[in-house]
């Protein structure tokens, strides 16, 4: 059964059987990816995995909690294996903790996807923002 719930940026959260999806997008690539999986093209799909990015500590006897970074999904393909993250858009908090992500785990692929044009496209967020920087660039030259 699918149910949507409020979020965060105006994004309706998805219920579908036991999972809880942030956004209807988020929900549209897991049954994307739920299609490969069933064509052989994937090995197994995790959803919402959680990775330490620096454990909690205590100081001066404060106790800090550990930072962690959610990923939508971790996809595991017949030759690799990657962490996924479909982004509109990066907050500071998500660019600090991608940059921490990739120092902590050199090994792990982290792709953040962008849903383009009704279809899902193997364009990352960084080089989907240079296109858009660019097509702006265009918009001014040709005014």
């Amino acid at each position: 059964m699918i149910k949507t719930i409020k979020s965060k940026y105006n994004a309706k959260k998805v219920k579908h059987d036991w999972f809880i999806f942030d956004s209807k997008i988020e929900y549209d690539y897991y049954l994307y990816l739920k299609e490969l999986e069933k064509i052989g093209k994937i090995k197994a799909i995790y959803i919402h995995p959680v990775y330490i990015l620096q454990p909690q500590f205590i100081k001066n006897n404060k106790k800090y909690r550990e930072i962690k970074y959610v990923a939508d999904f971790k996809v595991i393909y017949p030759n690799k294996t990657e962490i996924v993250d479909i982004k509109w858009m990066a907050t500071n908090e998500a660019l600090l903790k991608k940059k921490m992500f990739n120092y902590k785990y050199p090994n792990d692929i982290l792709v953040w996807i962008v849903y383009i044009k009704k279809r899902w496209g193997r364009v990352e967020y960084d080089e989907n923002k240079k296109m858009k920087k660019n097509e702006k660039k265009d918009k001014i030259n040709n005014i």
